[in-house]
C-alpha cells in the first residue's frame, strides 16, 4: 500500500526540526550572557512565535488528513515522528541530565507502546537507531 503524503506535510517536520535547531543554537548563545537585551530578547520570542506557528501549520494538516478519513497517513507520519523523537531523546539522555526522570518515563512509555503497535522505519539505519534508543538502560 503506497501512502501519499501531500509535499507540504513533508517540509512542516523538516522546517521544524531546522528552526528547532536554530533556537537551540541561538538558545545557548544567548543563554551564557548574564543579561539579555531587549533586542535579544525580542528575537528569541520571534524564533518561538516562528515555532509554534509552523508547529500549528503541522498539526492542522495532520487533523485535516484524519478528518478527510486518511487516517493511515497519520498513523504513518506520527510514528515517523516517534521514531525520530526516541532518536533525538537517546541521543540526549544521560540519568545526570534526567532529574526528574521524565526522558525515562517517556521511553518506558514509548518501549509499552511499541510493544503493543509495533512499527518498522523505512530506512535500514533509522530503524536501527529506533531499537538503540528502545535499548538504553533508564533507572527504575
Amino acid at each position: 500500500m503506497t501512502l501519499k503524503i501531500p509535499s507540504k506535510m513533508i517540509w512542516v517536520p523538516v522546517l521544524t526540526l531546522v528552526l528547532g535547531f536554530a533556537g537551540g543554537l541561538a538558545a545557548g548563545a544567548f543563554g551564557e550572557r548574564k543579561s539579555e537585551t531587549q533586542a535579544s530578547a525580542e528575537w528569541l520570542h520571534r524564533l518561538e512565535l516562528s515555532h509554534a506557528a509552523l508547529d500549528t501549520v503541522y498539526f492542522t494538516a495532520l487533523l485535516k488528513t484524519a478528518r478527510a478519513g486518511n487516517v493511515d497517513a497519520v498513523e504513518t507520519r506520527l510514528e515517523n515522528n516517534l521514531d525520530f523523537s526516541l532518536i533525538d531523546l537517546a541521543r540526549e539522555y544521560t540519568p545526570a541530565r534526567d532529574v526528574q526522570g521524565t526522558a525515562a518515563g517517556a521511553l518506558a512509555q514509548a518501549r509499552e507502546y511499541r510493544i503493543v503497535h509495533p512499527h518498522h522505519a523505512p530506512l535500514v539505519n533509522v530503524e536501527q537507531k529506533v531499537e538503540s534508543a528502545l535499548a538504553v538502560r533508564t533507572p527504575p
